[in-house]
């Protein structure tokens, strides 16, 4: 019985890590989100994209985006991000599964998405819709062949698949992307401060707590990979950093109990 409860308690206390863990990556890309006037056409009345972060690349980048998707059901390894040209021919994609898609709830994801370049019979140049499709339960397309959905919409997709359209929410130009030489704190220390009580206390629950585990190290690559994006919107729009704060600030109470009990035990 006392193994029982024991087991039932560590278990419980796991659960509650990785909800706080989860609560921090999300908290900061909501904020990223938040208030963002980049709302889009859709191309349905259920569902539909709200925010894209950023929302431009060019032939050959990697480009590590934010969505934000509204009565959506993004699911994890069976949500891919596509965009397609006016002859219905992929230009950039992102299949599913982490690193590539990490979905954090079921209206926000992470993609990883790989910009192809222009050649011969294939234009890349422009602005185009940006699809996010999730296997429901039935639609193994979401794996196998995506170029299918470049010439389907929400009501022409398979069954089972949930096919959400951004219109003209993404441009791809030959522009060159405006660069700094300056070290860009992360999301965390433009909040805070490099040197101040709270970053070093999120450190220490990086450190101490999400690097022991699996789903822990993931969520600190998700974290850090889109943190240089998170900070230049903190920089740009005071309340939405303000509001990040305030989300934050309410769980480091939680935060600092569990960075305490790790140390008790070490």
């Amino acid at each position: 019985m006392f193994k029982k409860e024991m087991f039932k308690t560590r278990k419980e206390d796991f659960m509650n890590d990785k909800l706080i863990s989860k609560l921090i990556v999300i908290a900061f890309i909501m904020a990223s989100l938040l208030m963002l006037n980049t709302e889009v056409a859709v191309s349905s009345i259920w569902t539909s994209i709200g925010a894209i972060s950023p929302d431009a690349g060019r032939p050959g980048d990697i480009v590590n985006v934010l969505i934000q998707g509204k009565n959506t059901n993004f699911r994890t390894n069976k949500t891919a991000v596509l965009i397609c040209n006016d002859d219905h021919q992929v230009i950039a994609s992102a299949v599913p599964g982490d690193p590539t898609v990490s979905v954090l709830t079921n209206d926000i994801l992470a993609a990883q998405l790989n910009i192809l370049q222009s050649s011969e019979g294939l234009n890349v140049i422009g602005i185009w819709d940006v699809k996010v499709i999730t296997d429901l339960g039935g639609c193994p397309e979401v794996n196998t062949d995506l170029s299918l959905f470049c010439s389907l919409n929400a009501i022409t997709a398979p069954d089972d698949c949930e096919l959400v359209i951004a219109k003209d929410a993404f441009t791809i130009s030959q522009s060159p992307v405006t660069t700094t030489t300056t070290t860009q704190p992360c999301a965390a220390e433009a909040i805070y401060g490099e040197k101040s009580e709270q970053t070093e206390l999120l450190r220490e629950y990086r450190d101490n707590i999400l690097s022991k585990t699996t789903e822990g190290q993931e969520l600190i690559k998700t974290y850090y990979k889109f943190s240089p994006t998170i900070t230049k919107l903190l920089e740009q729009r005071p309340l939405l950093k303000n509001r990040a704060k305030a989300f934050i600030d309410s769980m480091l109470p939680g935060i600092r109990r569990k960075v305490e009990e790790s140390d008790k035990e070490q």
